[in-house]
């Protein structure tokens, strides 16, 4: 789940035409040739980085990490990318409306789709119809741990959550890792208005743990196998939490508040919500809706559905000896992300003036689960 991504081999590449790609280029250094102290201080050591150009590139490194530390699900990698592009001067627009007469040299322009899809492009301002497209694309979707639509599970006097695994990730590394929820809920306004709200729990609430050895047998010991089904369900607290904290009081009034009217409108169609949002309701832990209420700011029995996922509370790192290691879960494809939102916002403010094609960055979703979703566009890889 925590991979590591050497920059060095990708020196060599020749810049994107859409800026320079600096992140692949984070440590440049040359060696001095003279033998070093057995124990060299560290202010030599900083100021050896320092003349090789280490402080740009450890601000960049930085920039990156902070960016996929911010963005555990696509959601999240989504806003985090609208939020840099509005401070760029970015124009949002929506699929919805006619664009005819609102784009313009110069111009740019971004647009979202199920809020974890982006397309952000900028006009030169040389350009003419007919002119090309400059194109950059990567996905917001990593391999991780999804809650299933029915999530309340327990065993062995433990509470637990359902998930189901998205994606091929490397699943043993889900072992014995500080987890958490992030994505988005749907909340119940007082009007009646389901709004979307995004969630990401800072503290470590989950964990899925190892055997310990003396448990084992040699055989499990030789090979970790793993029962995807059985194995990755998280603890997510003890079941005596129950009674001390009233959730299942609060699970109870949620799905009275729901079938009781929660859906609006009336007659059957408006029963029949009702009656499956109070089924929803009756899947969930109790305990797992009270944490996000708590963490929203809003009572557990305004919350009618989720689409949340597991992260690794870690955050990124920039790590070896010449920092030329970024460290960190997600890089698939969150590096790329990150990498092609820097590359269009610098050439967006600096040289769009001089530019004949429109510069493109599509950012999809769902790539890691075959591609094709309204979110990825129905593409496919050639």
């Amino acid at each position: 789940m925590r991979l590591t991504l050497s920059l060095e081999p990708l020196r060599r590449l020749q810049p994107l035409s859409l800026a320079h790609a600096r992140l692949a280029t984070l440590v440049t250094m040359t060696a001095s040739g003279s033998t070093p102290p057995a124990r060299p201080a560290r202010a030599a050591v900083m100021s050896t980085l320092v003349s090789a150009g280490f402080e740009e590139h450890h601000e960049i490194s930085t920039a990156a990490a902070k960016y996929i530390d911010a963005s555990p699900d696509p959601f999240h990698a989504t806003a985090n990318a609208c939020t840099r592009l509005e401070g760029a001067g970015f124009t949002r627009l929506d699929e919805r409306d006619a664009w005819a007469g609102a784009l313009k040299p110069g111009g740019r322009y971004f647009f979202t789709r199920n809020r974890s899809c982006l397309v952000a492009f900028a006009v030169g301002a040389q350009y003419e119809p007919g002119a090309g497209f400059k194109v950059i694309g990567a996905h917001t979707d990593s391999p991780n741990l999804k809650l299933k639509p029915r999530s309340k599970r327990s065993s062995s006097g433990c509470l637990q959550l359902d998930v189901e695994c998205y994606g091929g990730g490397l699943w043993h590394t889900w072992f014995d890792r500080d987890l958490s929820l992030s994505g988005r809920v749907m909340v119940r306004e007082p009007g009646g208005e389901v709004a979307q709200r995004l969630v990401k729990i800072e503290r470590p609430v989950l964990r899925v743990p190892n055997l310990c050895i003396h448990l084992q047998t040699p055989e499990e010991r030789e090979a970790f196998k793993i029962n995807k089904e059985d194995h990755l369900a998280p603890i997510l607290a003890l079941e005596a939490i129950k009674g001390l904290d009233g959730t299942p009081a609060a699970v109870a009034e949620a799905a009275a508040k729901l079938a009781e009217g929660g859906a609006p409108g009336s007659g059957p169609a408006a029963e029949a919500a009702a009656a499956e949002a109070a089924g929803w309701v009756g899947g969930q832990e109790p305990v797992l809706l009270s944490i996000l209420g708590a963490e929203l700011g809003v009572p557990a029995a305004d919350i009618c559905d989720f689409e949340l996922s597991l992260y690794d509370t870690q955050r990124a790192a920039v790590s070896g000896a010449r920092s030329e290691f970024l460290c960190s879960s997600r890089l698939d494809n969150l590096a790329s992300c990150f990498v092609g939102l820097e590359a269009l916002v610098e050439h967006a403010q600096t040289k769009l003036h001089e530019e004949r094609e429109v510069c493109l960055l599509a950012l999809f979703d769902h790539e890691e689960v075959g591609a094709r979703s309204r979110a990825y566009i129905a593409s496919r890889r050639g």
